[in-house]
């Protein structure tokens, strides 16, 4: 029995002694009398314009009077179930050589007298910005606007932890070596030191400070915490700041992630870190050489979250999963060995030295200044880390006068190697026994990317 009380069609099969050959047989009675054909002819009562057949046997075609509904349950040949469509053009030629007229079947009423309005556009595609490409015209065929440089719009300083305390990353730093150097131009407001054992880079670093003509205020410095020095984090920051002649830090960072004294845990070190903050000795804390892996398990478990990432980067390692994963836990990105110094796989490759013959004609050609500026243009402050002659400082420090073009862009974008070579091009050497996480780990997962080692 069917939902609607109607009686399957087997039971009225020949071989149970009815029959829909004729059109009073006893299938169509049958049919005639089951619930839902009574509830369409109470709903259309008098409809006789179709027959009842389709294009079975005994039934007749259009016109016949036979009745409104057929055994297969359509009425008067149409399905109301199903989208109306229109008789084909046999059908209406039939109905004219028979005088019939062509009406709808019941409910199923075409729209006379033109289109009937909707509120979904169903017309012709619009034409759209003419100054678009054509749909199938590659995108490299249609040149994007080129970015002019403006000085009262560039980037000189990135807001750390969403900026809520005021402080502030300066784009260009530099170690102690170089800082009587470099702090000449008025770019560069960041003296990176290093640890309390770096005796003599500490000693540099607070002459050079001294000897600037510029307040406290306006430069920032910032220092690390050695690999084993976890247990000894106030007594380090102490020896520090003693060393330079200061009150407080603007960033103190662990310097490599890797647990030296096994009695001390990452968490206990920053924990030490943390209170630093609360006794005013530092301002901000940051990390250097996190990996993905690392950044999350530190933001996860810490209170006092770290503000920046030192690590290398540079247009062969531009670790573009680190850098957005950083950002989005609110950590900005601060490039060591940006310019890459002696590292003739980079420096002399085919395609960066194409984009210096693509430069403008008022922009420098200088690898230093490129290089430099590929940081500084993807909103990553650079440390001018490696020793330097006073003609290669004034090469970095024009990246802030200028920007990199569109072809230049893609030709330095082009120097990243393929998936399974990605974290191979590294520089800089870690301590001894650390070895670097696999670039691709932590964050969300993105599928195709599975690299399997070579």
């Amino acid at each position: 029995m069917a939902s609607d009380g109607c009686q399957p069609m087997e039971r009225f099969s020949k071989k149970n002694g009815f029959t829909a050959s004729g059109s009073d047989g006893s299938a169509q009675k049958s049919w005639a009398s089951c619930p839902s054909s009574m509830r369409q002819q109470q709903n259309y009562p008098g409809t006789h314009q179709y027959s009842s057949g389709g294009g079975g046997g005994g039934g007749g075609g259009y016109g016949s009077s036979t009745g409104g509904y057929s055994v297969s349950g359509y009425v008067n040949g149409y399905n109301p179930t199903l989208p109306a469509y229109p008789p084909t053009r046999a059908q209406i030629e039939q109905m004219q050589k028979n005088g019939q007229q062509f009406l709808p079947p019941p409910g199923q009423q075409f729209y006379q007298g033109g289109r009937k309005p909707t509120a979904v556009w169903d017309g012709p595609a619009p034409a759209g910005d003419p100054n678009k490409p054509k749909p199938g015209t590659p995108y490299y065929l249609k040149t994007p606007e080129e970015s002019k440089f403006d000085a009262s719009v560039e980037q000189e300083s990135v807001a750390l932890g969403g900026g809520a305390n005021g402080y502030r990353l300066p784009m260009f730093g530099c170690v102690p070596k170089n800082a009587s150097k470099c702090l000449k131009y008025e770019c560069v407001r960041h003296v990176r030191c290093g640890s309390s054992k770096e005796s003599e880079d500490l000693e540099l670093a607070k002459s050079a400070i001294a000897s600037s003509s510029r307040p406290r205020e306006s430069l920032f410095v910032s220092a690390v915490l050695a690999c084993d020095e976890w247990g000894k984090v106030e007594e380090s920051c102490d020896a520090v700041l003693s060393k330079l002649g200061l009150e407080s830090l603007d960033l103190f960072s662990i310097e490599w992630p890797m647990q030296m004294d096994k009695s001390v845990t990452l968490g206990h070190a920053w924990k030490q870190m943390e209170a630093l903050v609360s006794k005013g000795k530092v301002k901000s804390l940051g990390v250097c050489n996190f990996s993905v892996l690392a950044v999350e398990n530190l933001v996860k478990a810490c209170e006092i979250k770290p503000v920046v990432n030192e690590v290398e980067l540079h247009p062969m390692l531009s670790q573009r999963k680190l850098v957005g994963v950083c950002r989005r836990w609110g950590l900005a990105l601060l490039s060591r060995g940006s310019i890459c110094a002696g590292v003739k796989e980079v420096r002399e490759h085919q395609r960066l030295l194409d984009a210096s013959s693509a430069a403008d004609e008022s922009d420098p050609k200088d690898i230093n200044s490129i290089l430099t500026r590929w940081s500084i243009q993807r909103g990553v402050a650079v440390i001018l880390d490696e020793a330097m002659e006073d003609s290669e400082v004034e090469a970095c420090c024009k990246a802030a006068k200028f920007r990199l073009n569109n072809a230049q862009k893609v030709c330095i974008d082009s120097m990243e190697p393929i998936a399974k070579l990605q974290g191979k091009h590294r520089f800089m050497k870690g301590p001894e026994g650390f070895q670097f996480d696999d670039p691709f780990l932590g964050g969300l997962a993105r599928p195709g990317l599975e690299v399997n080692p070579l």
